[in-house]
């Protein structure tokens, strides 16, 4: 049994609800950081158990990285692969070509201070100026769009801002190529299925060294002491093997094609429109196509700079371990990620080094803390927590609200999931149920057939996707891990924002 204590008794008058979208799982010592001492006023933000939870509340700033200004055009949204991909590149070199022998003891506070802060100067540039606006020009699309055709028309408002390519896309498409390899093959799907290693110059090898190379900086779920895909591809071929078990035309080219055909529908109309002279049709065209960059920037500057960068992060930390494994001061490289930055700065400084009891009881917290999920609250109850909770119908089935977040209605199997590695026992038409969704969790919405997540509103990365691949999804729920049963038959309906479980 895992307690999460909330580190100043005064801390307890508040709600403190954990940050799903953005910090979703539990980090070791070496990235989660250390907290401000407890005091009686309390921070915005608190890790408890390498997991981030917010105060419920509290005065933020419109984002972390400062206020984007409201696209006026296009170039305004695609400005950032010009201006920031080139420092993207640099922060990589920066943290994976540095010699650790050749920095002075005296010198490494200094230079992990510099890395750092280099690398949140170019994170937030990317999300500044790629995400920011992009998600003005969703809002403001939307809005006028819906003011003009009325609200029964918002489907097709957000319909318009799908279908296009991305790095995403790119990814899950790959992985399908590589599983129609497999479907074709009896024999190479069941040495998969044992974890057996193809042979090295097969076909379906060399093709999977490809998709490794293109996509190999993939982290799990950003976890920095997890291997990259790179790394290790367990990740990547469990997809293969559930794209395997999946007739043709059900890949993500084809789900892509078809939200495409749709919006190029609704574009013709919109086109059509502007094209009479239709009062305001001809400002909501250039409104769209400003709002239609929302899909690629936010799936393309993830994979692009969020997991590069990320990947460059834990190369650094790896470089730093490998050289003091080779002065005999770790017993492995990992083993700095459950050091505390402090403690490692004091052991780059020629400090003594953690004993192997504290690096071993570290090890088996950290994975103590990701065997069972987080409680999504910690303090005092959620003043909505009445309003929002789950309601039982006069048949006894358990309802639970949402946003309304990809249109659509299914009945299937909710499967409760918390990480990726669970996320390989999903099957065709599962209802993935889970906290959040970030875009390593993107390919295995081609396998299942709606989404149901606790937090998250229309914008979030499992709406965009949802709406991408054409499932129902109902996001913001709060609780749907909680209340809803693993394997429960469930439906979900994308409309109304409202998930029925049925009784037994």
């Amino acid at each position: 049994m895992v307690s999460y204590t909330l580190p100043h008794p005064s801390y307890e008058a508040y709600t403190w609800q954990i940050q799903d979208e953005h910090a979703p799982a539990s980090q070791p010592p070496l990235i989660a950081g250390e907290d401000p001492p407890a005091g009686p006023e309390p921070p915005r933000q608190l890790r408890i158990n390498g997991y981030t939870y917010g105060r419920a509340g509290a005065a933020t700033e419109a984002t972390p990285f400062g206020q984007a200004p409201p696209p006026q055009s296009v170039a305004d949204l695609t400005r950032w692969r010009e201006e920031w991909l080139p420092e993207v590149a640099k922060v990589e070199s920066l943290f994976t070509t540095f010699e650790p022998a050749a920095i002075g003891r005296d010198s490494w506070p200094a230079l992990l201070e510099a890395q750092d802060k280099e690398y949140w100067r170019v994170f937030g540039g990317v999300h500044r100026t790629a995400v920011g606006p992009a998600r003005l020009a969703f809002a403001r699309f939307v809005e006028a769009y819906v003011a003009r055709f009325g609200e029964a028309r918002r489907a097709d408002a957000l319909m318009l801002l799908q279908g296009f390519p991305n790095r995403s896309l790119d990814r899950a498409a790959a992985l399908w190529d590589l599983s129609r390899l497999v479907r074709e093959d009896p024999a190479l799907g069941r040495m998969l299925d044992q974890r057996t290693s193809p042979p090295p110059g097969s076909p379906f090898a060399q093709c999977l060294a490809a998709v490794v190379g293109e996509f190999g900086h993939t982290t799990n779920n950003g976890m920095l002491d997890l291997p990259t895909w790179g790394e290790d591809p367990a990740i990547p071929l469990a997809l293969v093997r559930a794209y395997a078990r999946q007739r043709d035309g059900r890949g993500p080219r084809e789900a892509e094609a078809r939200q495409r055909a749709t919006r190029l529908r609704l574009e013709d109309e919109l086109g059509a429109l502007a094209a009479a002279g239709v009062a305001d049709a001809a400002a909501l065209v250039s409104d769209m196509e400003m709002a239609q960059l929302l899909l690629p920037n936010l799936e393309d500057h993830n994979f692009l700079a969020d997991q590069r960068m990320l990947a460059a992060s834990r190369a650094r930390w790896l470089r730093i371990g490998g050289w003091l494994l080779g002065e005999g001061k770790v017993p492995a490289a990992g083993d700095i990620f459950y050091y505390r930055k402090t403690e490692l700065q004091g052991l780059l400084a020629g400090g003594e080094p953690l004993s192997m009891t504290v690096l071993e009881a570290r090890r088996a917290a950290q994975a103590l803390y990701r065997s069972a999920p987080p409680p999504l609250t910690l303090g005092r109850r959620p003043e909505t927590a009445d309003a929002s909770g789950p309601t039982v119908d006069d048949a006894g089935r358990t309802l639970v609200r949402g946003a309304a977040a990809s249109p659509g209605s299914y009945r299937g199997r909710a499967r409760v999931i918390d990480t990726l590695e669970e996320a390989e026992t999903l099957e065709d038409g599962d209802i993935l149920v889970c906290r959040s969704t970030t875009p390593p969790w993107s390919p295995f919405f081609g396998v299942i057939s709606a989404l149901v997540t606790n937090s998250g509103g229309v914008l979030s990365h499992g709406a965009v996707v949802a709406r991408e691949f054409g499932i129902p999804a109902v996001v913001g729920t709060t609780n749907a891990t909680a209340v809803i049963p693993d394997g429960a038959v469930v439906t979900v309906d994308g409309v109304t924002g409202l998930v029925t479980v049925e009784v037994g």
